[in-house]
């Protein structure tokens, strides 16, 4: 016979709810459990629909990281957690991805970093940039070039750490255009006697110099003026005014002025090399070669002009040359001595004792395309 208990007062277990005292009863029921859970009477796990993976698109540089994470979703959206996530990279040579979703940029490219959770996969594009420019320096520091003239500069490129990189872009700027300009690839060009402040900028980042231009040596501008009876010593030197005359020697310039029809010579002497002259007759920016020697017959290296010019002004271009043991004219650099007197009086036989030869060099006009030859020689350009 069944005895009652009073509620609270017997032990019960939760899946059941029998007394323990009735062992039958709790077999039998859990056997009812079984053949419930068997029979479809559990639930089954969500079904993962789709795989997002945040961010959907990033940048990451050259050595350094990116998390990213994954997210399985079903069919309503809704998140599903606790399922493995499987990840890769479509080119490990441009990025690899670690077990946890961290990217690491190898190599500049893009690459596609895929998360893979129950057999559904979620991408995400990773573009892999070089690490910035840190900071820029101008080479040479103080660049020099003179009017007409160019220049390369160039530009170093740092990153952060001090490394140098190549192969970024860089753009050029002449603060004042009318002293100097500068191409896309850092050429300078000399316009006018000046400075002026350049500018690299890279990735935002920019670097100045300054920009001296001097008047060159081929410039009327730098041409010494020359006095009657006040002899000039003078060298010639590499960076004298380059003369495109077929053996690129060089000349210094020398200029005077005759206020009435005179006569007057010019002499040149050097122990260095043979020494050559040639006087022309300035118009605005055009030239008349009203004379030139270089005693080529005669066994003196000393050159010497003289005559009578009209009122006007003119150009003296001292110039220079040895001579090879094949007998090729090669550019010549050394001291030498520069006379000019004027008014000049003389007899026909001191004149031709003090030039060297068997009759006076006289002072002759040449022919329009000699000047613009002398034109192109002064500005260093080769004739056309």
């Amino acid at each position: 016979m069944f005895r009652l208990f009073p509620y609270g007062t017997e032990r019960h277990t939760v899946r059941t709810n029998v007394p323990q005292r009735f062992p039958s009863m709790r077999v039998l029921f859990a056997g009812i459990s079984v053949l419930l859970v068997a029979c479809g009477g559990g639930s089954d796990p969500v079904a993962v629909v789709t795989v997002s993976v945040t961010p959907a698109s990033a940048t990451v540089e050259i050595a350094t990281t990116s998390q990213l994470s994954a997210s399985a979703l079903d069919a309503n959206g809704g998140v599903i957690s606790g399922r493995k996530v499987t990840w890769a990279t479509s080119n490990a040579s441009t990025a690899t991805v670690s077990t946890g979703g961290v990217v690491t940029g190898v190599a500049t490219g893009t690459v596609l970093i895929s998360a893979t959770i129950d057999g559904k996969v979620g991408n995400a594009s990773i573009i892999v940039a070089p690490p910035p420019v840190a900071t820029i320096a101008i080479t040479p520091t103080s660049p020099t070039v003179v009017e007409s003239d160019t220049l390369r500069l160039k530009s170093v490129l740092t990153i952060a750490g001090g490394t140098v990189v190549t192969g970024r872009d860089v753009t050029w700027t002449s603060a004042s255009p009318a002293i100097a300009t500068v191409s896309s690839a850092g050429l300078v060009t000399g316009v006018s006697a000046g400075t002026s402040v350049i500018t690299a900028t890279s990735e935002g980042k920019s670097a100045t110099t300054i920009l001296t231009v001097r008047l060159s040596p081929c410039s009327l501008a730098s041409a010494l003026p020359i006095t009657s009876g006040q002899p000039i010593r003078g060298t010639l030197a590499p960076t004298d005014c380059l003369v495109f005359d077929g053996e690129n020697t060089v000349s210094d310039l020398y200029t005077f002025t005759l206020a009435t029809e005179t006569t007057l010579e010019v002499k040149m002497t050097s122990a260095a090399f043979d020494a050559y002259l040639e006087i022309d007759r300035v118009n605005a920016n055009t030239f008349t070669r009203v004379g030139v020697n270089d005693d080529a017959d005669s066994t003196t290296t000393n050159a010497r002009l003289f005559g009578t010019l009209s009122a006007g002004n003119y150009l003296i271009i001292a110039n220079g040359f040895k001579v090879s043991a094949t007998k090729e004219l090669l550019a010549a650099y050394g001291d030498y001595t520069l006379t000019f007197t004027s008014p000049y009086t003389t007899s026909l036989r001191m004149q031709s004792m003090f030039s060297g030869a068997s009759n006076p060099v006289v002072l002759e006009k040449v022919s329009p395309a000699e000047t613009r030859n002398l034109l192109r020689r002064l500005r260093r350009q080769p004739p056309q």
